[in-house]
């Protein structure tokens, strides 16, 4: 599930070297991996060689700038971090759901 305003950055806009070697150390390892039903907040920004494993949800705002391997976590913050495990979601919204 996606919200609005979600940025993919697939690169970088410039080369980043070392100044010794002169070797590219900014490059783009795998593209960006978005997991089966995952839950995409508003606002939220994937760098070059992020990925969310299935079931991830990511809190509104969060900068992904790395793998997530790990399935049924929410993530959040900049940059994203776990802030929660063994979580899912469902469409349903809160105010509707019977816990009983």
């Amino acid at each position: 599930m996606l919200s609005n305003n979600i940025t993919f950055q697939m690169s970088d806009a410039h080369s980043v070297l070392d100044k010794n070697t002169k070797k590219i150390i900014n490059r783009v390892t795998h593209p960006v991996i978005i997991g089966k039903h995952s839950w995409i907040s508003r606002n939220v920004i994937f760098t070059k060689n992020a990925s969310i494993a299935p079931n991830t949800i990511v809190g509104n705002g969060a900068v992904v700038t790395k793998e997530f391997k790990e399935e049924y976590i929410a993530i959040a913050g900049n940059p994203a971090k776990i802030i929660k495990r063994d979580v899912v979601w469902d469409h349903t919204p809160p105010s509707l759901w019977n816990d009983d």
